[in-house]
């Protein structure tokens, strides 16, 4: 019985990592999502640079066959 309940924590453990990391992973994504809006907010010239590049290059180019 006591094996059991040895293994039942070792099964317990891995997951227990998993949400830890998973965590830290949402929590980093967030940081550079806000340190990204962050850059274009003080670029807005380069919000517009951007739009237009993609608009004069690459979106007629997804017109033709």
């Amino acid at each position: 019985m006591q094996a059991g309940a040895h293994e039942g924590a070792q099964a317990e453990a891995p997951q227990a990592l998993g949400a830890q990391a998973a965590a830290l992973q949402e929590g980093a994504q967030a940081d550079a999502l806000q340190e990204g809006a962050q850059a274009w907010a003080e670029q807005p010239f380069a919000f517009f640079a951007f739009l237009l590049f993609f608009f004069a290059f690459v979106a007629p180019q997804a017109e033709q066959p």
